[in-house]
């Protein structure tokens, strides 16, 4: 699934209108839900565990750190991926709780 916050760039009608036209079973903005970090793993898992472990020590320049940041990718662990996804639903119960608002 390929997944566009709402970002001027990913919602002009040009790019609406060219993935309604080369994407299959695209969705419109108007059907996007709220865009919340606590209900996308990426966010809310993979990246903190990017940026945790490329921090760890202090790199001298943008290309390193990009590099730090692929390496990571790579070699993370499919079981992490799945324990963050498997995750999803008790935090989507918990939003539903909240009623949208914080959640932990």
């Amino acid at each position: 699934m390929f997944q566009q916050d709402g970002a001027p760039a990913h919602t002009s009608d040009l790019v609406q209108q060219y993935l309604s036209e080369n994407v299959d079973t695209f969705w419109p903005k108007h059907l996007w839900p709220p865009n919340s970090p606590d209900l996308n793993p990426l966010e809310y898992y993979v990246w903190g565990v990017c940026e945790r472990d490329t921090n760890k020590v202090r790199l001298p320049n943008i290309e390193s750190l990009k590099k730090a940041i692929q390496a990571k990718f790579r070699n993370m662990k499919g079981n992490e991926l799945k324990g963050a996804c498997l995750h999803f639903r008790q935090r989507l119960e918990a939003a539903v709780k909240a009623e949208g608002g914080y959640i932990e």
